[in-house]
């Protein structure tokens, strides 16, 4: 935090960076999210709930560090192009719109699943008119979640493959095609196979849900399963989440329904795992390089209308490496790792603004 520290913090406090009551509203605070199991370090910069300082992040003396620096611009450029992603000038801007930097005043621009009020555009748009009778490809292999093989169907590494078709007003539904939840697909390592959820069960996601904060915003949208009927409140950590999390991110970054071209298709058509890389149902690994998303052919590179993507997320993607939304990290360059047993010397280290410490041996 600058210019004062924050305070309540204790076991039971949720900070609510948009509710003026909250102790620490007119505090100027940031955060980084560090996860640490004994020598391993993997660690990002989130800007998701909202943009108040410029963090970078540089793992040192850590030769086998993966995607390190971490680099962010000032918290000026980045406040004022968060800022303007929204409705209404400044609006977004806290504790008041006057109070946009360089005013000491100035404690964050908050983010649209944050937002108290209609800062920013819904998705009305986008799901009930770009994407009215639509469909798009949702496919690729869910590399499981524990141990594997897994002693459950929903976190057993598997091929998914959907057909999601949108109606004209703005619901979406999941077919599966055959062979998806397989959990003996090619793309499955033979030591890791087992018993997969199969491919009779369709996932549907309604407007209502997917158009609010917690939807396409909050990549937390609940659903609904078929055979057996099944509601969830929102995604988790297994195949189903790891599926609804494709087409959430894709609408986040604007690929679903994209007329974009790329290697001589439109970036709508492709399957999921086209968007970003991964390992296909059929075993193909596509790298990726060779995708919109590595190629940089997202948001406004995807859709020529800012209501067809995350315009708050897109508005900073240029000026930091930490996430906008929940999700972006779909395309592999949002979380840095470290390892101190791999690397004996090596540290973290984290500044504030965008001029680096000098001589940093990464």
């Amino acid at each position: 935090s600058l210019g004062a520290g924050l305070t309540g913090m204790g076991p039971s406090y949720i900070p609510a960076a948009q509710d003026p009551s909250d102790p620490n509203f007119d505090t100027r605070y940031q955060y980084i999210e560090p996860t640490i199991a004994n020598s391993q370090v993997n660690i990002d910069l989130s800007y998701i709930d909202f943009t108040a300082i410029s963090l970078s992040l540089a793992a040192v003396n850590a030769p086998s560090a993966t995607k390190s620096p971490q680099i962010s611009q000032s918290s000026q450029a980045m406040a004022v192009a968060a800022a303007g992603a929204a409705s209404s000038t400044n609006g977004s801007v806290l504790p008041s719109p006057s109070d946009q930097l360089p005013s000491p005043e100035f404690a964050r621009v908050i983010s649209p699943q944050l937002a108290t009020s209609a800062l920013y555009h819904d998705f009305t748009y986008y799901l009930q008119t770009t994407l009215a009778e639509e469909t798009v490809r949702l496919a690729g292999t869910y590399m499981g979640t524990g141990t594997q093989p897994s002693p459950s169907q929903n976190t057993q590494a598997q091929s998914y493959d959907f057909t999601a078709t949108f109606d004209a007003s703005g619901n979406v539904t999941l077919v599966p095609n055959p062979d998806s939840g397989n959990g003996s697909a090619p793309g499955v390592p033979a030591s890791q196979r087992g018993t997969g959820v199969g491919d009779t069960r369709n996932v549907s996601l309604t407007f209502a849900d997917l158009n609010a904060s917690t939807g396409v915003y909050g990549c937390n949208a609940p659903y609904s399963l078929t055979n057996p009927s099944l509601t969830s409140n929102g995604i988790t950590n297994d195949f189903w989440g790891w599926v609804i999390g494709d087409l959430l991110a894709g609408l986040n970054f604007g690929f679903v329904g994209s007329s974009t071209e790329f290697n001589d298709t439109t970036v709508g058509k492709l399957a999921s795992t086209q968007w970003w890389g991964g390992t296909m149902p059929d075993g193909t690994v596509i790298d990726p390089g060779d995708t919109p998303g590595g190629a940089g052919i997202y948001f406004s590179g995807a859709q020529d209308n800012s209501l067809d993507y995350n315009s708050y997320a897109a508005s900073i993607s240029g000026l930091t490496g930490g996430y906008g939304f929940p999700l972006q990290d779909r395309l592999g360059t949002n979380l840095m790792t470290m390892n101190t047993a791999n690397d004996p010397g090596s540290y973290l280290m984290v500044w504030i603004e965008i001029t680096p410490p000098e001589n940093i041996a990464r």
